[in-house]
């Protein structure tokens, strides 16, 4: 059975964009997943994990965990290789020669070093610019590229890209439970931050007229953030959990009759980009409420599938917008429904694993045109 070797540095084992390759990569090959969390070897899911371990001197850490990473790969000796994340474009052209190489583009990196809030303006020259270097030079003498949406095909360099959409997967969501009348939470899962508007959703949560909790899950971004965020009066209606897996992410949103994506313009959104946590939300017949200044959200979720509400990116009207849904389940209910439709005919995983795993195969057999 052929051999892919996926590879991660920055990433955790549970990624969901990862999993969600190394889910469909297992029907064809036998799954590694490389990844540098300090944690033992092991075969979870039909997957193999490898830990590699990371050092504790921040200064030698970075190349020694690139040396480690390659050394662990190479010794899987892989037919196909998946780098998960930039940093590890220096190795990329020495796995060639093990194999066929890709890197999988989760983000759009230049924006986010830009955007990234704990960085200094010289840091983030620095890393701009060493990431337009690598980028620029080896993903053009790669065997291919998977990028998150296509626009970013206007931005690669390489010829054969396939766009594999942040769809989330029906197995993970096999049931929907039905919105109560009694319901008063709304959820919001994710990253935390400024940046993502989480300040506006406590705003808006704090002006509602009804009696309107939240449920947050999540990692916060930066600890300042989290700490001044507990002492405001508001925290008070929000029930912080955490980071969250998608099972207790399904069981939390039985009591919820709403879920809220990011409330500021985040970079990724300035393109065609689309959150997995929109089609989590969908997957779980929940209306969404999303701000109207991003097209793709008007066209996906009142135009197109009418699966929730747009308003403006401000607590004011976020705040309107949660009390109409919050007085009218029946409206939620029909909302909810609407969404589960639509993630079961379109918007699923599922749907791009043959595309993908052809694309695969034109990579192995180098038969790409």
């Amino acid at each position: 059975m052929k051999k892919i070797c996926n590879i991660t540095r920055n990433r955790l084992r549970w990624d969901k964009g990862i999993g969600r390759e190394c889910f469909a990569e297992k029907e064809e090959y036998e799954v590694h997943f490389v990844v540098a969390d300090n944690q033992k070897d092991e075969i979870k899911d039909g997957i193999h994990f490898h830990g590699v371990k990371q050092r504790k001197i921040r200064i030698i850490r970075g190349i020694f965990i690139l040396l480690a990473l390659y050394k662990k790969a190479k010794s899987i000796q892989a037919d196909l290789y998946v780098l998960h994340d930039p940093e590890l474009l220096p190795i990329a052209l020495f796995l060639k020669k093990c194999g066929q190489v890709i890197f999988s583009s989760h983000e759009y990196y230049l924006e986010e070093i830009e955007n990234a809030p704990n960085l200094s303006k010289w840091r983030k020259f620095f890393l701009k610019n060493c990431f337009q270097f690598l980028f620029w030079r080896i993903p053009r003498r790669l065997s291919g590229l998977i990028l998150a949406c296509s626009d970013q095909q206007t931005e690669c360099f390489c010829p054969h890209s396939f766009v594999l959409s942040n769809y989330a997967r029906i197995k993970q969501f096999p049931t929907v439970f039905p919105i109560l009348d009694a319901a008063n939470y709304i959820l919001y899962v994710g990253n935390i931050s400024e940046r993502r508007g989480f300040s506006i959703i406590l705003e808006a949560l704090e002006e509602c007229k009804q009696d309107i909790r939240l449920i947050l899950g999540g990692n916060f971004e930066l600890h300042e953030f989290y700490e001044r965020c507990k002492k405001m009066s508001v925290w008070r209606k929000v029930e912080y959990k955490g980071y969250l897996d998608i099972e207790s992410t399904r069981i939390l949103a039985k009591d919820c009759f709403a879920s809220i994506l990011n409330f500021k313009p985040h970079i990724n959104l300035k393109r065609n980009f689309s959150p997995i946590k929109l089609y989590e939300y969908m997957a779980m017949g929940l209306p969404v409420i999303a701000p109207n200044h991003y097209s793709f959200y008007r066209e996906v979720i009142l135009q197109k599938e009418s699966i929730g509400i747009c308003v403006e990116p401000n607590a004011k009207s976020l705040a309107v917008g949660i009390d109409r849904l919050y007085e009218d389940k029946d409206l939620c209910r029909t909302l909810g429904t609407n969404g589960r439709r639509a993630f079961e005919e379109t918007y699923h995983f599922e749907k791009q694993i043959n595309p993908f795993l052809q694309f695969l195969r034109n990579l192995y057999l180098k038969k790409i045109d």
